[in-house]
């Protein structure tokens, strides 16, 4: 499937099932969102200990060794500028480092209105409080961003032999 492509974009659940051990061993770059809260990282760390126990185990048992990663990296979602989840978001990219995405995806009431009605923000054209509209775009487009450059380093890097 990858050869005809540039990017193969792949959005698993949070649960590690057939399909998504499938995508990991074809992945080359992983991004897992976790907003920030305790309940969450802990989920998110047994996540991540399920993935490394998993490709251990297929290593160990002669298996196709699955890919090593470009990059793997934690993105924040529903963060806030302020409070326990800012303080602890704070501390995640204090511990981990660039291991966490430089930007973040703010909590909004903008996707929980975008939610409801099964679309994304940049499918609403008219927001009634355009201010808060602008501010979650401006705010999706640095991780967009971030995503971007990431990918376009990787690209090169495959593209140029590295």
């Amino acid at each position: 499937v990858k050869d005809p492509y540039d990017l193969v974009l792949l959005d698993f659940p949070p649960s590690l099932n057939y399909s998504s051990i499938n995508g990991l061993f074809a992945s080359n770059c992983v991004i897992v969102p976790t907003p920030p809260e305790l309940v969450d990282l802990h989920s998110t760390h047994e996540f991540l200990d399920a993935i490394a126990q998993t490709f251990a185990y297929y290593e160990t048992h002669e298996f196709s060794k699955p890919n090593d990663f470009e990059f793997l990296k934690l993105l924040v979602t529903k963060a806030f500028t302020e409070g326990f989840p800012a303080e602890l978001e704070g501390g995640l990219k204090l511990m981990l480092g660039d291991r966490v995405m430089k930007n973040s995806i703010l909590g909004s009431k903008v996707f929980s209105n975008t939610t409801a009605a099964y679309t994304t923000p940049y499918e609403v054209y008219k927001y009634k409080d355009r201010q808060t509209y602008n501010r979650c775009i401006d705010n999706l487009d640095s991780v967009v961003t971030e995503f971007e450059e990431l990918l376009k380093e990787k690209i090169w890097r495959i593209n140029n032999g590295d």
